[in-house]
């Protein structure tokens, strides 16, 4: 019963994403499966969003709200695709021949996804699964939403308040759909972000450098002794990794083929990781300050104003700008950081060089990431992204997210501060992980900026047509077509 909530769950998120999608015209277009996760990932921001949106009004209706939406867009999608199977299957009155073909490798995969998950199940929730984001989901299913009270309560400050909900909430949903919260429910959420992980990771790589790299690098993920510490725990860490792999690699594409489209979407998976966990924001302000930049160098080279691009990446943050303004309005601060200032960064400069050493010394633990960075490293220097924006811009989001660690820990209040660092470092490289991975690919693979015109990519005046072929909805339809 459990696991049928959660998986209907899931399915109604990814079906709200889907359907949200289509109907503004945001289509990703990577594949079948690449398309339903990006849906995954947009549908679990939305509805978890929403869900908070009406708790700042009435904080006892805001997760059935969640549940309606979620329900409703899965009786939709049903209905659609019950009506596509019988014009497929019963009109023509034969099986397509690629359906036979393709359907002993289809139960291979779900076999496979099937021991994935079974892996997963075996894991426990952790520390922080269970008294920083499974805590909050217990008293959100209690109430039935997000309440002002909780925000004030210092009683439950230890849990850190200011943290994002996104993972809460999905958890509260299935808690109030059981009665009860349960741990299992838990895990099978984290299993739900683990396969789709893995599914995007093979997608995107299939679709940068084929489908044999695709296959190989995929198993290479999966072999990295930091991908099954995260897997087996009711973190946030892997969802975040999901989340910065799916907006990453959208931008990236945008780089490569010009599809506004992507760039819009992108920025909008970016900012839900925001919603994820607060880390989301070093990979979003990488891909914002990379857009900037070539909005102003396109801006010279063209003589005139190609502000689409930064509009299109910026809109989409604002969704979770009502979580920030509650953040700030009630003044919340996690104790295991002092306020970002110039007195205590001079003060503590003196952490920053053992930190970049610490940083060096954790990308090199085999027993955690075996030679994968490594691999990157040479990659990059063999191969350098000097004329590839994609993977210029992948290696720029990298390399922002794990210096700013250095940052991070300079502000550290623990005492000693190399506990809170030893605490967590691991989990938080591991979420730039998969990109980093990608990174390695398209060094290996054919480059995905390669193959295209230089027409259609960004900076040239294929970009225009590519951006008014892109038909959106409401507010950005309107702010993109002038």
């Amino acid at each position: 019963m459990q696991a049928l909530v959660v998986v209907l769950i899931m399915l109604g998120m990814m079906a709200a994403g889907n359907l949200l999608l289509s109907a503004i015209r945001l289509r990703p277009k990577l594949s079948w499966g690449g398309d339903l996760v990006i849906a995954f990932l947009v549908g679990s921001g939305v509805t978890t969003l929403i869900g908070f949106w009406v708790s700042l009004a009435a904080a006892s209706a805001g997760l059935v709200v969640s549940l309606i939406a979620s329900a409703a867009a899965l009786l939709v999608a049903i209905c659609i695709l019950a009506r596509r199977l019988i014009r497929r299957f019963v009109w023509p009155h034969r099986i397509p021949l690629s359906t036979v073909v393709a359907t002993p490798l289809v139960l291979v995969a779900l076999f496979d996804v099937g021991l994935l998950v079974a892996v997963v199940l075996r894991g426990d929730p952790g520390w922080d699964g269970l008294f920083v984001w499974g805590i909050k989901a217990r008293y959100f299913a209690a109430i039935g939403g997000v309440p002002a009270s909780f925000f004030t309560d210092l009683s439950r400050e230890w849990s850190h308040l200011d943290y994002p909900f996104l993972i809460p909430m999905a958890e509260a949903m299935a808690y109030r759909v059981l009665g009860g919260p349960t741990e299992q429910v838990d895990m099978l959420i984290t299993a739900g972000f683990v396969v789709g992980l893995v599914v995007l990771f093979h997608e995107l790589i299939r679709n940068a450098a084929g489908p044999v790299l695709a296959v190989v690098f995929t198993l290479l993920l999966v072999t990295v002794p930091a991908f099954w510490t995260n897997a087996t725990r009711a973190y946030a860490d892997l969802p975040l990794a999901l989340f910065l792999l799916g907006g990453g690699g959208l931008v990236a594409s945008w780089f490569a083929r010009g599809r506004l489209t992507d760039l819009i979407l992108g920025g909008a998976i970016l900012a839900f990781g925001m919603w994820v966990k607060r880390d989301g924001i070093m990979v979003w302000a990488a891909a914002a300050t990379a857009v900037m930049v070539w909005t102003m160098t396109s801006s010279i080279r063209l003589h005139r104003i190609t502000w689409r691009p930064l509009v299109g990446y910026l809109v989409p943050a604002i969704a979770v700008v009502p979580w920030w303004a509650t953040v700030a309005g009630y003044h919340l601060a996690d104790p295991s950081y002092a306020p970002i200032g110039i007195p205590w960064l001079v003060h503590h400069a003196d952490r920053m060089p053992i930190l970049l050493h610490v940083l060096a010394d954790q990308l090199l633990l085999a027993s955690s990431w075996g030679f994968v960075w490594v691999l990157v490293a040479a990659a990059v220097v063999l191969r350098p992204p000097i004329r590839s924006a994609p993977r210029a811009f992948m290696l720029w989001a990298v390399v922002v997210h794990l210096l700013s660690l250095t940052m991070i820990y300079t502000f550290s209040t623990w005492d000693p501060y190399m506990n809170h660092v030893n605490s967590s470092i691991d989990r938080l490289v591991f979420q730039v992980l998969p990109l980093g991975l990608v990174i390695l690919t398209t060094a290996i693979g054919v480059d995905p900026s390669a193959a295209l015109p230089a027409a259609r990519r960004p900076g040239h005046e294929g970009l225009r047509t590519s951006a008014r072929a892109d038909s959106l909805a409401g507010l950005l339809r309107s702010l993109l077509s002038g």
